[in-house]
C-alpha cells in the first residue's frame, strides 16, 4: 500500500447547524433497504460488491476487480450509448507515472481506456452526452499548492478514442461528478467547491468555471443525494455538507464527524459514509461502512476501506 502524504486540515467550523450523521435519516427507524454496495480496499487493492445487508466477507462477494496497480481510490459505474454498461478506476500511487485511471465494460471487463498520471487520481467521472471523461488528480507534498483536473475527451462516440486534452489547476482536486440537471461538473480539492459548464464537442471539449464556494478545508468527497436531484453531500476533513445546487453558498454542516472520506444518500434514505480513524492513525479509512437509519455498521474483516459506493448508474 503507498503511503499518503497528505496533510488533513481538520478545518474550522462552518455556518449551520451541525447534526449526527444520524440526523440525515428521515422518518422513524425501520428495516434496512436492500441494495449493492461496491467497497474500495487499499489493503486488498480491489473494489468488491456487497449486499447491503449480508456479511461483508470473502464468501458473500458478488463481484470484484483488482486492477493491479495499487490502491484504488474511486469506481463509478456507468451506462454508455456506444460501449454498454462500464465501470470506471481511479488510484494507484504518488510520483511519475504511478497513477491511473481506466474504464471498462462491465460484462466482461474488458479494458476500453486507460491513462496514467504524475500526480495521485482520486476521482473519475464520466460526463454523458459529450463523453468526456475528468481525473481528478492531488499533489502530494503538504502544503503545496498543486492538482489538477485532467480532462480527456472522445474522437468519436467511443471511450476507446479517449485522447488527453489539457489539464485545469485545482489544488488538491479530489472529488468530481457531473450533474445532468444543471449540466455541470462539480469538483471538490482544498478549501474549494466548484462547478464548470462542459462546453463543446470531441476534441473542442473545454471546461468553464462557473461558480466557486468556500469550505473549511481537504474536501474530499461530491456526492449526489438520490432522494433529492437539487441536493448534493460535499465532505471535508471536519464536516459533512448539504449542498442545493440552486444556492450553494448556502450549504448546511450536516456532520462534524471528522476525515469522512466518502458519504451518499441512497434513494430510501439512508446515508452510507466512511471515515479514516478519529486520531488521524491512518489517512485511508477503517475496515467499516457506516449505515445511517438511524444508525448501523458493517465490516470488511481485515479491509482498509477508503470508500463505499452505491452500484447505481444513475448520476442522481
Amino acid at each position: 500500500m503507498s503511503i499518503d502524504r497528505r496533510t488533513l486540515l481538520r478545518g474550522t467550523a462552518a455556518a449551520g447547524a451541525a447534526l449526527p450523521l444520524g440526523a440525515l435519516a428521515t422518518g422513524p427507524a425501520q428495516a434496512a433497504p436492500a441494495y449493492e454496495i461496491a467497497v474500495l480496499d487499499v489493503n486488498r487493492n480491489n473494489v468488491c460488491v456487497f449486499d447491503r445487508n449480508g456479511a461483508f466477507t470473502d464468501d458473500r462477494i458478488k463481484w470484484s476487480f483488482n486492477p493491479g496497480w495499487g490502491d484504488v481510490l474511486e469506481t463509478r459505474f456507468r451506462d454508455t450509448t456506444n460501449d454498454g454498461s462500464v465501470f470506471l478506476l481511479a488510484g494507484g500511487g504518488p510520483g511519475k507515472g504511478k497513477g491511473h485511471a481506466e474504464i471498462r465494460r462491465r460484462a466482461d471487463e474488458k479494458l476500453l481506456w486507460k491513462a496514467t498520471f504524475d500526480n495521485y487520481p482520486h476521482c473519475v467521472e464520466r460526463v454523458r452526452g459529450p463523453g468526456a471523461v475528468i481525473v481528478a488528480g492531488t499533489r502530494t507534498d503538504p502544503g503545496k499548492e498543486g492538482g489538477s483536473l485532467h480532462l480527456f475527451a472522445p474522437t468519436n462516440g467511443s471511450i476507446s478514442s479517449l485522447k488527453y486534452l489539457r489539464s485545469y489547476p485545482f489544488h488538491q482536486a479530489h472529488g468530481v461528478l457531473w450533474d445532468p440537471l444543471f449540466g455541470l461538473l462539480w469538483a471538490v480539492g482544498g478549501t474549494a467547491l466548484r462547478s464548470y459548464r462542459v462546453e463543446g464537442t470531441y476534441q473542442d471539449i473545454r471546461l468553464v468555471q462557473a461558480g466557486e464556494w468556500k469550505i473549511a478545508g481537504n474536501g474530499h468527497d461530491v456526492q449526489p443525494d438520490y432522494t433529492d436531484t437539487n441536493v448534493l453531500y460535499v465532505t471535508d476533513s471536519g464536516h459533512v455538507y448539504r449542498v442545493d445546487k440552486r444556492n450553494p453558498a448556502a450549504m448546511e454542516v450536516s456532520s462534524t464527524r471528522k476525515y469522512v472520506k466518502s458519504f451518499s444518500r441512497h434513494r430510501s434514505g439512508e446515508g452510507v459514509w466512511t471515515s479514516a480513524p478519529q486520531d488521524a492513525s491512518n489517512p485511508f479509512g477503517t475496515s467499516w461502512v457506516h449505515f445511517r437509519w438511524p444508525s448501523a455498521a458493517t465490516q470488511r474483516p481485515g479491509g482498509r476501506l477508503y470508500k463505499a459506493r452505491l452500484v447505481e448508474t444513475a448520476y442522481q
